[in-house]
C-alpha cells in the first residue's frame, strides 16, 4: 500500500528552504560590505543597531518555521516541542484550514501527462493508476 509522512514533507520543505538560501549565496557589493558602517561601529557605534544592518538583516537570514530558536528554559516552558512535533502541528493546521481550488480537467490531464513522462524518463516501471 501507499504510505506518506506529511510531517516529513513539511520538514523536507524546511530543509529545501535552507538549501535555497545557501545556494542563493552572498551578494557582495560596496553597499552590502558597508565599510563605512564598520568604521563607524569601530569608533563606539553599534553595528547591530545601525539602520544598514536592520535593512539587510532579513534578506540575509533564513528564519525557520519549525525549529525553536529560543533559550532552552523558554523552550521547556513552552512544552519542549521538537521539530517533528512542530511539523505535526503544521500538518494538522494545513489539513484543517487549507481548501485549495480544484484544478480544471485540462490542467489535471496535463499534470498527469507530465508526471507519467517523468516516471518513464526515470525508468520507473510501475505507474500508479491515477497517474498513468
Amino acid at each position: 500500500g501507499r504510505t506518506a509522512s506529511y510531517e516529513q514533507v513539511v520538514i523536507d520543505n524546511e530543509m529545501a528552504g535552507y538549501i535555497h538560501r545557501i545556494l542563493r549565496g552572498i551578494e557582495v557589493t560596496e553597499d552590502k560590505l558597508a565599510l563605512d558602517v564598520i568604521r563607524e561601529a569601530a569608533h563606539g557605534g553599534s553595528y547591530l543597531a545601525h539602520e544598514h544592518t536592520l535593512r539587510y538583516f532579513r534578506e540575509e537570514q533564513y528564519f525557520t518555521k519549525l525549529s525553536d530558536r529560543t533559550m532552552r528554559d523558554v523552550w521547556n516552558r513552552n512544552g519542549s516541542k521538537d521539530t517533528r512535533e512542530r511539523a505535526i502541528e503544521k500538518v494538522r493546521k494545513v489539513l484543517k484550514e487549507h481548501h485549495p481550488a480544484p484544478l480544471s480537467k485540462e490542467i489535471q490531464k496535463e499534470l498527469e501527462k507530465e508526471v507519467a513522462a517523468i516516471y518513464k524518463r526515470e525508468g520507473v516501471d510501475y505507474i500508479p493508476a491515477e497517474v498513468g
